[in-house]
């Protein structure tokens, strides 16, 4: 029996290229943000990258994500 396989997709697609950004600076850069931090590096370098992208800024990106952990620590370093 021939097994058919479907053809690669020669598109990077957006989710793939953020995941692919957010994992290089995972990997190059280390954030120490303490034991009780609501958030990890991943979250913050997506922010960076969206906001980069979208050549916007972090504050829109940060209101349009379901993860509001990130604008309440960008609030409180404002707030400082």
């Amino acid at each position: 029996m021939t097994k058919q396989t479907e053809p690669a997709d020669s598109e990077i697609h957006e989710d793939q290229l953020l995941n692919f950004l957010v994992n290089v600076l995972t990997g190059a850069f280390t954030l120490n943000l303490g034991e009780n931090a609501e958030i990890d590096p991943e979250d913050i370098f997506e922010v960076l990258v969206g906001a980069t992208a979208d050549g916007t800024s972090i504050s829109s990106i940060c209101s349009s994500l379901t993860h509001r952990g990130i604008q309440g620590h960008r609030t409180r370093i404002i707030s400082n």
